[in-house]
């Protein structure tokens, strides 16, 4: 899940199926290992089994471009291939299909924010 931040930072959350859980921001920080964390490992996992549930609203990606000032893009990667959903922000927070896989990638930011040593304050 990739997004348009504070100040124009890009922040890309990744989760993988084996637990492992970062979080990247365009601006240089990171928070990496999250999925050695229990806390961190489940919401992992109730994200995987979101996307699962929801990777039918996306489509096959023929290109990774950045999200727009206000945007979303989820990416899925599976056995066949890798698969993208670009969405406002806006439609997410009114009931886009989407919005459960918007909610569980925020509930992960959130636990791996908790293991910041800002404790949950934005650098960016």
């Amino acid at each position: 899940m990739e997004m348009t931040v504070l100040n124009k930072v890009i922040a890309l959350l990744a989760v993988l199926a084996d637990g492992t859980t970062s979080l990247y921001l365009s601006s240089g920080t990171a928070i990496i290992g999250g999925g050695e964390h229990e806390h961190v490992r489940n919401a992992s996992a109730a994200f995987v089994a979101t996307t699962n549930q929801l990777h039918g609203h996306m489509k096959l990606a023929q290109a990774m471009p950045l999200p727009a000032t206000g945007h979303v893009t989820f990416y899925a990667r599976t056995d066949c291939g890798v698969f993208m959903a670009d969405v406002a922000q806006a439609e997410l927070r009114s009931g886009h299909p989407l919005t459960p896989l918007f909610s569980a990638g925020n509930a992960v930011i959130t636990e791996l924010r908790k293991l910041s040593p800002t404790k949950g304050k934005s650098t960016a």
